[in-house]
């Protein structure tokens, strides 16, 4: 093998050493193969366990519109006929007119004349996807060139391996990350959805390293996701229905991760994650990942924010039949001239009708600690009408 091609090779080498995330891993691998083969581009292709597509991860050629977007089915063009049957395809010229090429129109790709295909396999046998090279020219594949291709797609396995590997250990840190900040804000927002909802949603934003993340809570009487806000999905938005209907995390309209979260059969809340040019498939995986936990974590905070409210609501149930007693007893009122006075007093003075019952109670001397309902000698107040 020529010097450079070594020192090329040597490069590549240190590449797959890298510890990079996936899409920029096999981009710089991409044009490392390309340079090392003199060829004139070099694509890869992942397979997504999940969608069971072909998804192009890395090019020699700048395409970042279409990395992540360009797509193939098992079975479909070349490059889905090599993952098929995990078999190399050499086509020393005219490759654009094989019965099996699917054009994409937007790759200049499309005309090059010689194209190389090799399926990339895991140790385990378990297709991870297929490295295509590709000359502008018509161009032999020799015996040694052959060998020298094959071999890369070998290294270029074990380096989709690794990469997933140090990705699926990033995700574990985070999610154990995650986990633990999750209980912090349960600990610290009892009971206080709006606060505990804002405070997530930051924190998902940190740890994901996205610019906006919204959490919402489900609210199923008034039909529509409310979060922190006054943020709101009504039934009438095209977001609502397919949400609805979803079963697991989706991109809405290219740049909105949208995670659905249920405790058991039940409707929970949502998470919007927005990013530009979309989220990335790690950091989707994540979200579903992380949905079980935020949903039994928000479920938990709803509830107690139900009890809290019920409980509030029964004190000053207790607070106003005492102040009705004292307007009744006391003051001669009838049970409903008592019970619209305190609910005009507390409108027109603009304060809670809990503070009203309980002035009422104070200036009669009938306001003790709880559970001591012994009653003081009647004091008069302005606040309550004179006999």
């Amino acid at each position: 093998m020529p010097s450079d091609r070594l020192e090329v090779l040597g490069e590549i080498i240190k590449v797959f050493g890298a510890g990079l995330e996936l899409k920029p891993l096999l981009n710089a691998i991409a044009a490392a193969v390309a340079r090392l083969t003199g060829a004139d581009s070099c694509l890869i292709y992942v397979m997504d366990s999940a969608s069971r597509e072909l998804v192009l991860y890395g090019a020699s050629s700048p395409h970042p519109r279409h990395i992540g977007r360009i797509k193939m089915k098992l079975g479909e063009g070349i490059t889905g006929w090599v993952a098929e049957r995990q078999s190399v395809v050499a086509i020393p010229a005219r490759a654009y007119e094989d019965e099996r090429f699917k054009f994409f129109h937007s790759l200049p790709e499309d005309r090059y004349e010689a194209f190389f295909s090799a399926p990339l396999v895991a140790s385990n046998g378990q297709l991870l996807g297929v490295m295509n090279i590709q000359h502008a020219q018509p161009h032999e594949h020799s015996r040694e060139e052959t060998e020298l291709l094959l071999a890369l797609a070998n290294m270029v396995a074990r380096a989709i391996e690794n990469a997933r590997m140090y990705v699926e250990a990033k995700q574990r840190a985070k999610h154990l990350e995650a986990l633990f900040r999750l209980a912090r804000v349960v600990d610290n927002h009892r009971g206080v959805v709006d606060e505990a909802l804002t405070f997530i949603g930051q924190m998902l934003e940190d740890i994901l390293g996205v610019p906006t993340c919204r959490v919402l809570v489900y609210d199923p009487e008034k039909q529509r996701f409310q979060g922190p806000r006054g943020m709101r999905i009504r039934a009438s938005h095209p977001l609502f229905d397919r949400l609805l209907r979803s079963q697991g995390p989706f991109v809405y309209e290219d740049s909105v991760g949208v995670v659905p979260l249920r405790f058991g059969r039940q409707w929970v809340g949502a998470i919007l994650a927005y990013a530009d040019g979309g989220l990335d498939d790690s950091t989707l995986s994540l979200l579903g990942d992380l949905s079980t936990h935020v949903a039994a974590f928000l479920r938990t905070i709803v509830l107690e924010a139900e009890v809290r409210r019920a409980r509030e609501a029964l004190e000053v149930r207790k607070v106003l039949e005492r102040a009705k007693w004292v307007l009744i007893e006391r003051r001669g009122m009838s049970e409903a001239d008592a019970h619209r006075w305190l609910q005009q007093t507390a409108m027109q003075r603009r304060i809670p009708l809990r503070q009203v019952c309980e002035a009422v109670l104070i200036a009669e001397g009938l306001w003790q600690t709880e559970g001591d309902d012994v009653a003081q000698a009647p004091r008069q107040s302005a606040d309550v009408p004179a006999e």
